[in-house]
């Protein structure tokens, strides 16, 4: 198992979701922090990512790494579900 992976990809995945939220809001404010902040996790997660010698020594405890993994999953899942036009 390759928690690292998990951990920053999960991390995209959910600023990926602040972007999209950020991307569908109708407020300006709101929408401009949304989409701001989703662009902030995602390219800090990738950046920490690609830039460590050794990504599994920066990682939180592991039950941090599994809620944040749940949270992507629940992210797409919320993602999907607003395509196919059920949410």
């Amino acid at each position: 198992m390759n928690k690292p992976l998990f951990y920053y990809t999960s991390m995209m995945v959910c600023g990926g979701g602040l972007v999209r939220i950020g991307w569908g809001w109708q407020t300006g404010f709101n929408r401009l922090l949304f989409f701001i902040g989703g662009i902030g996790v995602t390219l800090g997660s990738a950046y920490q990512w690609k830039s460590a010698s050794d990504p599994s020594a920066q990682l939180p405890a592991d039950w941090i790494v599994w809620v944040v993994t749940t949270m992507a999953l629940i992210s797409i899942g919320s993602m999907g579900m607003t395509v196919i036009g059920v949410g």
